[in-house]
């Protein structure tokens, strides 16, 4: 038998140890907290720390997006219990978009089972959806980015696959609560409750695939700079010639996954962040916002 289940045995869950308790120890725990975390030895802890092999390359995009989602829960608090429910739920939804084919491929010679391309529990699209957002969340409790955060609130979006009207498009009601910098617990997500976000990704989403999430945030000519910082820059729309939807579905508009909004009278400046994922537009947020706080020297403020 050639089960799917012994990559994940063997190649992703020691992976995803490894990376994420590389994470957390950055984050400022401790070996024997990590070990508690991981369910496995400070021993092994160590050995992780100190290897520095990464990911066969057609698994590093499944680890890299589990580990993020991992590490968020466990710095938010979460026990090795519910690591390992989250871990499960990961890995049947990266099984669902195929992304272990290519490995099970290059391992074992032949064309993966179904298993590998459809959903392996009780989870449906829409459930996905609602779930991804709900970690994308844990990420910013875990990585504020209160130099992000507009006087509107912050907000996520992700669409179905195919997506083409706004009840096909989940976010949270009334936004991400913002504590003095830190996201509170929001309402859950629900399809239908944004209409400025919603209109903006289906716009953004015409004739590409790669983009079904986005989020918004704060701009500036502080946050343009920390863009150019990273080596970037953003699609910056013109209000004289285009509404921001119109800019958006026009092909070649939007060459990366940033664009700003500069604002107008009333109406202010926001930096928004398209991806193919909930914790992929927030990851990107964050980068952008350890640019934002970086002093000249390359410390953070």
């Amino acid at each position: 038998m050639l089960p799917p289940q012994l990559i994940i045995c063997e190649e992703v869950l020691p992976q995803v140890r490894k990376m994420l308790a590389k994470e957390l120890y950055a984050s400022g725990s401790s070996q024997s907290e990590i070990s508690l975390k991981l369910g496995t030895s400070q021993a092994m802890v160590s050995k992780y720390l100190k290897d520095k092999d990464g990911p066969t390359a057609s698994i590093r995009p499944m680890v890299t997006r589990m580990t993020r989602e991992l590490a968020a829960a466990a710095i938010s608090g979460e026990d090795v219990i519910g690591l390992t429910d989250r871990f499960c739920r990961s890995v049947d939804l990266c099984m669902a978009e195929g992304m272990l084919a290519e490995r099970y491929r290059e391992r074992f010679g032949t064309e993966p089972p179904s298993c590998c391309f459809g959903p392996t529990g009780p989870m449906t699209e829409r459930s996905r959806l609602l779930d991804e957002l709900s970690s994308a969340v844990l990420f910013l409790k875990a990585r504020p980015i209160p130099g992000l955060i507009p006087a509107v609130k912050l907000n996520i979006a992700y669409a179905l696959p195919g997506a083409g009207t706004k009840d096909q498009v989940a976010s949270f009601p009334n936004r991400l609560p913002d504590h003095k910098g830190t996201i509170g617990e929001p309402r859950p997500p629900e399809f239908g409750a944004s209409n400025h976000l919603s209109s903006v990704l289906l716009a953004a989403s015409k004739g590409r695939p790669g983009i079904s999430a986005v989020m918004n945030t704060r701009s500036g000519p502080d946050v343009m700079n920390a863009i150019r910082k990273m080596g970037e820059e953003a699609s910056v729309l013109d209000r004289k010639e285009h509404t921001l939807e119109e800019f958006l579905s026009e092909p070649g508009t939007l060459e990366g996954d940033l664009v700003i909004d500069p604002g107008d009278f009333g109406i202010e400046p926001c930096l928004y962040i398209f991806g193919p994922s909930p914790l992929e537009v927030v990851h990107r947020a964050f980068e952008v916002h350890r640019a934002l706080m970086m002093k000249e020297g390359g410390k953070d403020q």
